[in-house]
């Protein structure tokens, strides 16, 4: 049992310290945790610092440790690199460890019984696997007595790809919650910056430029659904980052150029305010091919936007049933196209399926229902 007592530091490991999925979620927890009275600190092997500032108003202290074991290292290099991250470990007095990134989750798994860690939770927030299991990681998962999946469906992939089903009672689902945050530019002071009229319909994504969030069938689709409205004026806001030395983002640009779409897609960088680009967007939109449970999803439905994504099981389950008939079958350009052009001219249905999402995202994703799960996990 995890007594409350602030004196207690609960450490959340994120990829990096950006505005990714896996990183604003770390930070819900990390906030809600704090409002809980615990200590929270998050954790990064990442050098990135873009979101520092962010958490250090809150309040939350950050750690960056650069020398994680890696799975393709030496044997006697992982020796040596979990020697010194248990040395580095004990002199934080971590007590318990929440991660949210699979390096992380291999690091923690390997050293937190010799750390001085009294708990570590192994995060699992996505279904796509290597076919092959690597030695480090299995002893990794091996080591482990608890785990948080943010969906059933991923619950279920975990399972059946490292044969755990003698730790199913182990197995805690949490889905991801939507910390509102304020708007810092309104819905006519974002579209001036892009360059977008007041009357355009305005689809947005948000997404890094990870090769399975497939850009490529939604610049596809949109080309599409401009050709089949073209007295209609309709934009595509991309935002998101190209983390390390990732060309998806570049590649992306390149095809927009070949696609002729320059003049209607606006690539953005990742951002703060992202609460404020949904209010001056009209569609949320999602094209990945596999997703663990999407906070831009979850975002989009609780800022009131209708959606349009792939019809993969995360995604069906994380919107409401009636909803569930604007999913397209993922690279089908077609269906996409499809599902993107029934909310073109329709002003009425943006509004009444936007608020469809909006009342059922508030009533299941919210800080309080994250609140009561971890404090059911902690004092179980």
């Amino acid at each position: 049992m995890l007594v409350q007592n602030n004196t207690k530091k609960i450490l959340i490991a994120i990829p990096s310290f950006t505005y990714g999925g896996a990183e604003n979620h770390g930070f819900v927890i990390a906030k809600v945790l704090k409002s809980m009275g615990y200590k929270p600190v998050m954790f990064s092997f990442s050098k990135r610092t873009d979101a520092v500032l962010m958490y250090e108003k809150e309040g939350i202290a950050c750690i960056q440790y650069d020398k994680p074991i890696l799975i393709d290292d030496a044997w006697y290099i992982k020796i040596y690199k979990a020697v010194q991250f248990i040395w580095f470990l004990r002199k934080q007095a971590i007590h318990t460890v929440i991660s949210k990134d699979f390096i992380a989750n291999i690091n923690f798994g390997i050293v937190w019984k010799y750390s001085n860690i009294t708990q570590f939770y192994w995060g699992q927030s996505g279904s796509s696997y290597k076919p092959n299991i690597a030695k480090l990681e299995k002893k990794a998962v091996s080591n482990c007595q608890h785990f948080i999946c943010n969906s059933a469906w991923v619950k279920k992939a975990f399972i059946n790809h490292y044969s755990l089903q003698h730790k199913v009672s182990q197995m805690h689902v949490i889905h991801n919650a939507v910390f509102e945050r304020p708007v810092q530019k309104n819905r006519e002071q974002w579209r001036t910056k892009l360059q977008i009229e007041h009357d355009a319909v305005v689809f947005t994504m948000t997404a890094n430029f990870f090769p399975e969030k497939d850009y490529e069938t939604l610049l596809y689709a949109f080309r599409k659904l401009l050709d089949k409205n073209e007295n209609t004026k309709i934009y595509l806001i991309i935002a998101g980052n190209a983390p390390g030395i990732s060309p998806e983002k570049l590649r992306m640009k390149a095809l927009a150029f070949d696609l002729k779409l320059q003049d209607t897609i606006r690539f953005i960088d990742a951002t703060p305010d992202v609460f404020g680009l949904y209010a001056a967007s009209d569609v949320g939109v999602l094209s990945t091919l596999s997703e663990g449970f999407s906070n831009s999803l979850l975002e989009y439905m609780w800022c009131g936007l209708p959606v349009v994504a792939t019809d993969i099981p995360p995604n069906r389950e994380a919107l409401p049933q009636e909803c569930h008939s604007f999913l397209f079958e993922p690279k089908n350009v077609e269906d996409c196209a499809e599902k993107l052009n029934m909310f073109v001219e329709n002003a009425t249905m943006r509004i009444d399926v936007g608020n469809v999402n909006k009342e059922y995202a508030r009533r299941n994703y919210t800080v309080e229902k994250l609140k009561q799960a971890y404090s059911n996990i902690f004092n179980t």
